[in-house]
């Protein structure tokens, strides 16, 4: 403790020496008193405030018209069917020019293999053939236009007799042979499918006497007695009544390998006959949604047929974790993955069709770890990734620079806690309200690839509930001092936006088809007495921490240079950087800084007091020679010696040091 504290000294006696003959004709008094708590009064709590902004309407939402162009509506009359193992429900409609299947309900007790959820990319229609049966083996297939399929089973039976007959002029006993096809219908079961399915249209029948009363015959012989020589001797031949084969009827030949496109936007219900029924409405809440607060599923797989999936699908599936979609996915629904709690992994290739991320579509979902925006979404939806608190990377840009977003809604990154950063794409021009990233409080840095998006503030809102300023607060630890920035382009409105707003900004430039980092970051300083931000100081450091540049706003007297900028602590200033510039009456010092260059405020002529946070400095020759100057600023009013001098032919400034140096 002893040597700490003698070799302290002896490096503040070898301080004050090099003061003594670097600052020569300046006078100089050091005061060595603590400087802790001189800058309190800018600190900041890091921790956001709960934001709840009213509003009025959604911005970005997959309305009912866009819906509807892409998940066709199914009517209240057509059939529902389900598949053989009972676990969908769907509606075959036509869509287009193709006739197509929507999924409308899921069988929540069903047993998946490996909890996994694999959206069929086809299905085989069957229906309940008569409620009284029960679900064991009472669903029956069906044809394409809603009819029941029978199969025709065929038993034969043959026997052998005698007759004593006149041949020629004796009596011979001749032989017969009697063959007894017995034709009989049966409904096409799911459980005996394995009897009929491979049967061709003429062995497949469905019922034409739908009438009150039908008059049905499903059964007949057809009994062929032939003599020993060949020759058929008596042929009976029944039929069937009330039922037709479909060989030639192709609108009532089986519904099989019918394409799922789409997990539909209505709710069913069952009348008192026992017959399902898509709802009229289009689905407006979470527990209507097909697989609402299903748990017996970990992970989802949707092939490449599917190309719609409805509001709310799969709102509060809270065992769900991870998704895999196909590349023909259209739309993604309001709420659609609300809620699932344990959702981490969403895979899908930025190749996808995606044309709308519908609001609240992912919100909720506390696990969610990233997500990649496919190439071809224009808007994300209100809300839509609001409460992922693990959510970190966003890839707005689709694994580039650009691609065909161009709106975003409100909230949609509301109290994304960890979110680290977000770049957006080169031809996204929308102003957006920076509300978007309420309770974002993790948040490094925002990056724009063009010179006209920028945020805003206000928007449907007063701007005493949030604002860019409580952006920035919400982001500074408990020293006021903030690592985010924005990074762009030079001159570019959100370099305006973040110079008008004491926000750090990375310069970037385009060039040869890419963004180069300039090593530039900069940052404006509000200078004034009062907090009105005139005058400022901007200033700039490389990622080395050398402060290589700065511009005043207006004549600064005041100047309390910033421990960093963005990411960056400032460490060094160059030399010269502060040289002749004649308003300077205080400079305050950080603490991150170790080396001031040499001529760094030569000339500062009436610079009075500087206080020094930290005494472990270097600082370079005639760093502090604040009474030669080689130059003075346009309205300097002591441009000469005899005007910086008193009578005692002394400096009218002397110059005061305080701080443990």
């Amino acid at each position: 403790m002893a040597k700490a504290t003698k070799k302290n000294r002896k490096t503040r006696k070898m301080i004050r020496k090099t003061l003594g003959t670097l600052f020569l004709i300046s006078a100089i008094i050091v005061a060595a008193i603590p400087v802790e708590g001189l800058r309190a009064e800018e600190g900041v709590s890091a921790q956001a405030e709960v934001v709840d902004i009213s509003r009025p309407s959604l911005k970005v939402t997959v309305d009912d018209t866009y819906m509807t162009s892409i998940i066709p509506k199914v009517p209240e009359n057509a059939p529902i069917y389900t598949t053989a193992d009972r676990t969908f429900q769907f509606a075959y409609v036509q869509s287009g020019t193709e006739y197509i299947a929507v999924l409308l309900g899921f069988n929540k007790s069903t047993i998946l293999e490996n909890q996994t959820l694999v959206i069929p990319g086809e299905v085989d229609a069957y229906k309940q053939y008569n409620i009284n049966e029960g679900t064991t083996n009472g669903y029956v297939a069906v044809g394409r236009s809603g009819n029941f399929l029978f199969y025709e089973d065929i038993t034969r039976s043959e026997t052998s007799f005698t007759r004593i007959e006149m041949v020629g002029d004796e009596e011979k006993e001749v032989g017969y042979t009697k063959v007894t096809e017995h034709h009989q219908l049966y409904p096409c079961y799911t459980d005996t499918e394995t009897t009929w399915s491979a049967l061709g249209n003429d062995r497949i029948y469905y019922q034409t006497d739908l009438s009150s009363n039908p008059v049905l015959v499903d059964a007949y012989d057809k009994v062929t007695t032939t003599r020993e020589d060949g020759t058929i001797t008596e042929q009976t031949t029944g039929s069937f009544t009330g039922y037709a084969d479909t060989y030639y009827a192709s609108d009532y030949q089986r519904l099989t390998g019918a394409v799922v496109r789409y997990i539909g936007n209505q709710t069913l219900s069952q009348d008192s006959e026992g017959e399902w029924h898509a709802s009229s409405a289009l689905i407006t809440s979470p527990e209507q949604g097909v697989f609402y607060n299903c748990a017996n599923f970990s992970t989802l797989q949707v092939g490449g047929n599917l190309q719609g999936i409805g509001n709310y699908a799969f709102y509060g599936c809270g065992a769900l974790k991870s998704i895999t979609l196909g590349d023909n996915v259209r739309v993604i629904g309001n709420s659609s993955f609300a809620n699932c709690q344990r959702l981490e992994t969403v895979t899908l290739n930025v190749e996808n069709l995606i044309g709308k991320i519908g609001d609240h579509a992912f919100a909720g979902c506390s696990g969610l770890k990233s997500f990649t925006v496919p190439l071809s979404v224009t808007g994300i939806g209100d809300s839509a990734f609001e409460g992922c608190s693990a959510l970190t990377t966003v890839d707005l840009c689709s694994g580039g620079t650009d691609n065909q977003l161009a709106e975003l809604g409100h909230d949609v990154f509301k109290n994304c806690v960890s979110l680290k950063g977000l770049t957006f794409p080169a031809s996204f021009n929308s102003a957006v309200d920076i509300s978007t990233f309420v309770g974002c409080t993790s948040l490094e840095k925002i990056a724009v690839w063009n010179n006209y998006m920028t945020f805003t503030e206000g928007t449907g809102y007063d701007t005493s509930i949030y604002s860019i300023q409580a952006f920035r607060n919400q982001l500074a630890d408990a020293n006021g001092d903030v690592s985010f920035y924005f990074e762009g382009l030079t001159g570019s409105a959100l370099y305006t936006t973040a110079k008008d707003n004491f926000i750090a900004f990375s310069h970037v430039k385009y060039d040869a088809g890419q963004y180069i980092n300039l090593d530039k970051y900069e940052l404006t300083v509000d200078a004034s007495t009062n907090g009105s931000g005139t005058p400022s100081m901007t200033y700039m450091v490389n990622s080395a921490g050398n402060l290589i540049n700065k511009l005043a706003n207006g004549k600064v007297t005041n100047l309390k240079i910033p421990k960093k900028i963005g990411p960056y602590g400032i460490t060094s200033i160059d030399a010269g950087l502060f040289q002749d510039y004649c308003y300077l009456e205080t400079v305050t010092i950080p603490s991150t800084i170790r080396s001031i260059g040499a001529d760094a405020f030569k000339g500062c002529h009436k610079l009075e007091n500087v206080i020094f946070e930290s005494g472990d400095v270097s600082i370079g020759a005639e760093a502090f020679k604040t009474q030669e100057c080689s130059g003075h600023e346009t309205d300097c009013d002591t441009r000469t010696n005899a005007a910086m001098t008193g009578s005692d032919n002394k400096p009218l400034v002397k110059l005061h040091f305080t701080g443990p140096i």
